[in-house]
Formats: structure tokens, sequence, C-alpha cells
């Protein structure tokens, strides 16, 4: 599924672990919303394999055509905008880990949440220097082989055998055979996919409204939390909802 289901799957799911009539569960709901978002995700590709094959088939061709193409500009673009994404993403994890640190040491203790979002931010921060020094290559030093690189070795895509592949057989012959579901899997895409910028304006909303009634360390932290969570709800929102519809255009 695009990213914007998750972002939406998890503001559902988070709120509503508080309703079930378990300390165990009120107590570790970031725990439990984790395993339910995973779970959910692991049953739909079990469901659809052919949709997620078709879907990740589609992505790979996204970014090795324009490499097969020598379009540095347009190679450049994507590594530019994934780049500036996972950079806000890790920036999201700072704030939430010094959010959750705070806690820490003026409410009680949730020292699991922190190691959770220090390993994610770990990760987030990797991810992002890797593609922020991607970026810089194919900016300052844009050429063919440098694109090809990078689709190497940050996104970890097969180039030399996908350029293989392309020079005997168009690339409508290299995507898998499209599913008859794949086109309600688009529709179901773009509605969560509004209604992930629906999240992401009521996010930023909420981080306005508990900034300006106070500000601490404590409210700053949340507040940009808050702030960070929205515009990356709403971008990916946007964006799939872009891609959804150039998808029933063409189909």
């Amino acid at each position: 599924m695009k990213t914007s289901f998750y972002f939406v799957l998890w503001t559902v799911i988070y709120p509503l672990l508080g309703l079930i009539p378990s300390e165990t569960v009120r107590n570790n709901g970031f725990l439990f919303a984790l395993v339910a978002v995973f779970g959910i995700s692991w049953l739909l590709r079990k469901a659809m394999p052919g949709v997620f094959a078709y879907e990740a088939a589609a992505r790979r061709a996204t970014y090795l055509e324009p490499v097969y193409r020598g379009d540095v500009g347009a190679f450049r673009r994507l590594v530019h905008r994934d780049a500036l994404v996972e950079s806000v993403s890790a920036a999201y994890f700072v704030l939430s880990t010094v959010y959750i640190l705070i806690t820490c040491f003026t409410d009680r203790a949730d020292w699991f949440d922190l190691a959770v979002f220090g390993l994610l931010l770990w990760a987030s921060a990797s991810r992002a220097a890797s593609l922020v020094k991607a970026d810089r290559l194919v900016s300052g030093y844009p050429t063919p082989d440098n694109c090809a690189k990078v689709a190497e070795e940050t996104y970890r895509y097969d180039y030399p055998a996908y350029r293989n592949a392309r020079e005997h057989k168009p690339l409508a012959a290299l995507m898998p055979p499209r599913p008859r579901a794949f086109g309600a899997f688009t529709v179901v895409s773009m509605i969560f996919a509004v209604l992930s910028v629906l999240c992401g304006g009521f996010y930023l909303f909420i981080a306005f409204g508990y900034g300006v009634s106070r500000f601490t360390l404590f409210s700053g932290a949340f507040s940009g939390m808050l702030v960070l969570y929205g515009l990356l709800a709403i971008y990916f929102g946007v964006r799939d909802i872009m891609g959804s519809r150039s998808r029933i255009v063409t189909e």
C-alpha cells in the first residue's frame, strides 16, 4: 500500500487502543499499534501478492527508466525529493525522541518507547544521510554513471539487469501482468491519500493550538513533532493523490 495508507492506519489504530479496557494495552499502546500496522501490512501482502508485485515493479521502473534513458534531470529530482522527505522524517524522530526523553524525567519513565524511537531515529537518520550524500553526488556531478551508481548503491536496484532486459524489450514488456484488482487498489489508495491530507491538516491545527497556548521545552518538542508529522502526512497524501489520478487517466 501507499505511505498515506499507513499514516491513516496508524492515526486510527493508536487512539482506539486507549479504549480497550486493559492496562497492559494502554501502557504499551505504541507497541500494540506497531504490531497491528505491521500485521495488517503482512496480511494485505499475503492476500494481494500480484498487486504488490506490480506496484513494486512500477516503482523500480520509475527510478531506473530515467537512468536507462540518460535523463539525469528526472533522476536527480527523484533523489532530491527522497532526500528532503527522509530528512524531515529524521527530524520528526529527533523531536519525538526528545519529547519522550523529557517525559521520562518529568512524568513516568517510558523507556520502551524511548528505545523504539531511538532505533527508528537511527534508521531514519542513516537513510537520510545516505540519500543526502546521493543527492549531492548527482547534483554536483550530474552524469549517467553517477545516476547508475546511486540507483545501485543507495536504492539497491539491479540496474545492469534492468539495462540488459530493457535493451531487448519495451518498458511495458518488463512489467508483470496487471492484476484485475489493481484498479480497485488504486481507488482505495486515493481515498486514503485524501484522508492522509485531512489528518495532516488536523495535526497542524492541534500543533498550532497547543503551541500558542503556552510554550515550554516540553510543549515545543510536542508541537514540533506534530507539525512535522502533519507535513509528512499532507505531503504523502498529495503525492499519492497525484499518482493515483495519473494511473486512472492513463489506464
